[in-house]
């Protein structure tokens, strides 16, 4: 199936696989658990295309993919920079309590953080352009209606 760029399963795909490697293993496993809801895949090399194949379904089953997506990548980013000072603060307690505790999830927290932030800047543009309430709703229609024969 052919999908348009401005569609929103594309619009979708485009924006998840452009996030930095930081954060997008993190948000298409969310999609997986939280909209797709299967077991996730053993393999994180399989998350891209579990959830691509999901966003590419047509009609209903289109239509609810979109609109899970949407929802888990608003909540996945709601307060970001929260959930980082969480993480940070209870890695660091950790790593204080036990000393042999790897620090390399300590120490990426800044980067993912600054990773995070941008692509909430770049989701919330979408959100505010082209994966609108109305442009959802014209998407809906799109794949509820037949084309009309001219």
């Amino acid at each position: 199936m052919t999908i348009d760029k401005d569609d929103p399963r594309s619009l979708l795909i485009s924006f998840l696989e452009g996030l930095p490697q930081t954060i997008r293993t993190e948000a298409f496993l969310f999609i997986i658990v939280y909209a797709i809801g299967t077991d996730v895949p053993d393999n994180r090399e399989d998350f891209e295309s579990v959830v691509r194949d999901y966003l590419s379904k047509s009609g209903i089953r289109g239509i609810g993919a979109v609109i899970c997506a949407i929802a888990v990548i608003d909540h996945h980013f709601f307060d970001v920079a929260a959930k980082f000072e969480a993480a940070e603060s209870m890695l660091k307690e950790l790593s204080c309590s036990k000393p042999d505790f790897p620090q390399d999830s300590l120490l990426s927290i800044p980067l993912r953080r600054r990773h995070a932030d941008l692509a909430l800047e770049d989701w919330q543009k979408l959100r505010a352009t082209k994966l609108t309430a109305r442009k959802l709703q014209d998407f809906e229609y799109s794949q509820l209606m037949p084309p009309l024969d001219t």
